[in-house]
């Protein structure tokens, strides 16, 4: 603690000026503008979706090498893994071995493959394009010279400091500022500047907010940190107060009477600031710090962040008359040493706690699933694609036993014409229902045209 020992004029009355303080200020914030993570290339499809396309590509390339190696007894092609995998990445081609190519079981389930494989290409190609972004993690705005409007890299002295702000003020003049910039603000990408209402004034007056008060001990200090903020306050275009009043601008009541309670714009500040948009929330260090750590453990599927550098520091002072022989700074840094003074802001932070257990509360399944990518899950068209692929590939296999069958014995042709009876008489009617009813399902796409339509990826 340092005191200050002066004399006020023209009474020349004895005084102590104590320095029991020096607060700092900051914002915190989760908005963020994506670029490019690879991990974007993982999102169009969800687990079951990647497992079940890398089963069927091996399954397939499993069946055909058995078809060419121990059938048709080639030993020389690649292994068609390469051929199948190779299809999905590029152009369809050819099998490297005419024989292979001129099989009717090759080409017949190579054929309902590759059309498989170009509605999930192009499905998944649309997908990566419309979420497209660069191999970047995503941008974030720690900075202050970061929520400008417009650069501001010009330099400038005093005078146009107070000119800017004589305009400004007049600019604001009045009680119906956000009649003046409501249309202004929905049409800006600016930052919102938000923060919590400190007096029941005027509902749209912003003098009543934390923000100004933290704006206008920045200007008188005349740092460079105050000019940065000063200059990026000035502008118009940024907004001070929650948008859900926005619904309230045309409502003369709501003007005259303050029928809103200071927790009811308080709580929207917080709700804008959990939603993500494009605004920050400005407060003191002591406070934003708790808060940071109580939005974390609550909300860990949102990744939030805070100013780089702190806001010029604002030193607080107690100014005492005194006497020469007086006890009080004695009993006054008793009173700093218990850190009563501390208290006021763990029990700001109580109340926005408050506030924001609320909230979530009122909307626990929005925030819970905030920030999950959602992928495109294993059902609708992809499922049918897969569907296609399965019937192509029976009906592949059963032309492999049937061309299989034209170089056997009578006695093996027979036997296996037993097998194939008793195992159609074996099979339940469900069976039997459900392969004739995904065969019928089969024309009727094929009828429709909908496998000519963009898939809805």
């Amino acid at each position: 603690m340092n005191s200050v020992d002066s004399f006020v004029k023209p009474y020349a009355m004895p005084y102590k000026s104590f320095l029991y303080k020096s607060v700092t200020y900051n914002y915190i914030s989760c908005y963020k503008e994506e670029r490019i993570a690879y991990a974007i290339y993982l999102q169009p499809f969800d687990l079951s979706s990647w497992i079940f396309v890398a089963v069927t590509i091996l399954m397939v390339s499993l069946l055909t090498d058995i078809y060419i190696r121990y059938y048709l007894g080639i030993r020389s092609v690649p292994s068609s893994l390469l051929y199948y995998l190779g299809n999905i990445l590029d152009e369809p081609s050819n099998p490297s071995s005419s024989k292979v190519g001129d099989k009717t079981a090759f080409r017949t389930g190579s054929i309902c493959y590759l059309l498989m494989t170009v509605v999930l290409s192009n499905g998944y190609i649309n997908f990566l394009i419309t979420k497209v972004n660069g191999p970047l993690p995503p941008k974030i705005f720690d900075t202050i010279k970061s929520l400008y409007c417009q650069d501001f890299n010009s330099s400038f002295d005093n005078e146009e400091v107070v000119e800017i702000n004589e305009s400004w003020r007049y600019r604001y003049d009045g009680d119906d500022d956000v009649k003046i910039f409501k249309e202004l603000h929905q049409k800006s990408d600016c930052f919102s500047l938000l923060s919590y209402k400190m007096v029941m004034k005027k509902v749209f007056r912003e003098n009543t907010f934390f923000i100004i008060k933290l704006f206008q001990h920045l200007f008188v200090n005349n740092s460079q940190a105050s000019k940065e903020f000063f200059l990026m306050y000035s502008q118009n275009k940024m907004r001070w107060y929650p948008k859900k009043l926005w619904d309230l601008v045309n409502d003369d009541m709501v003007n005259e009477n303050e029928t809103i309670s200071i927790s009811k714009i308080n709580e929207w500040a917080i709700e804008e600031l959990l939603d993500c948009g494009k605004s920050v929330y400005f407060t003191e260090s002591e406070v934003f710090t708790l808060l940071k750590q109580y939005f974390e453990k609550n909300l860990p599927n949102i990744n939030f962040y805070v100013g780089k550098e702190l806001l010029s520091p604002n030193s607080i002072y107690l100014n005492l008359y005194i006497s020469k022989y007086s006890k009080v700074p004695k009993l006054l840094n008793s009173v700093m040493e218990s850190n009563l003074v501390g208290n006021k802001y763990f029990k700001e932070v109580e109340i926005i706690e408050e506030i924001t257990k609320n909230l979530f509360e009122k909307n626990r399944t929005r925030y819970d699933k905030i920030k999950k990518p959602k992928r495109l899950p294993l059902e609708s068209s992809l499922l049918t694609v897969f569907r296609i692929f399965a019937i192509s590939l029976g009906i592949s296999i059963v032309c492999l036993f049937l061309e299989v069958g034209k170089h056997l014995p009578k006695v093996y042709r027979d036997w296996g014409n037993k097998i194939i009876k008793c195992i159609l008489h074996a099979l339940p009617k469900r069976w039997k229902y459900i392969l004739f009813t995904e065969l019928v399902f089969l024309l009727r796409l094929i009828l429709k045209g909908l496998l000519k339509r963009e898939t809805p990826l």
